[in-house]
């Protein structure tokens, strides 16, 4: 059939976060080492454009049907658990 291929394409190494989890960790205290990370993070609860892409999930569904995605692999995104 026209347009049907037989390989998936599965993106790993991929992230997702919730506001919940966000809220209750804006104010751990921050290991000297992951002072970058936790800085990185706090910019993307601002961003409007990548906000969205790690907590909503029918935007992320959008998205990788866009990108052709079939399957992703979902982390929790630091500060980790």
């Amino acid at each position: 059939m026209a347009g049907t291929r037989t390989e998936r394409v599965i993106a790993v190494e991929e992230h997702f976060v919730t506001d919940r989890y966000w809220s209750e960790t804006q104010n751990l205290a921050v290991p000297r080492d992951e002072e970058p990370e936790h800085a990185f993070m706090a910019n993307v609860q601002r961003n409007g454009y990548i906000h969205p892409r790690f907590t909503n999930v029918e935007k992320r569904l959008e998205d990788m049907d866009a990108a052709g995605i079939d399957l992703s692999v979902l982390s929790l995104t630091p500060p980790g658990v």
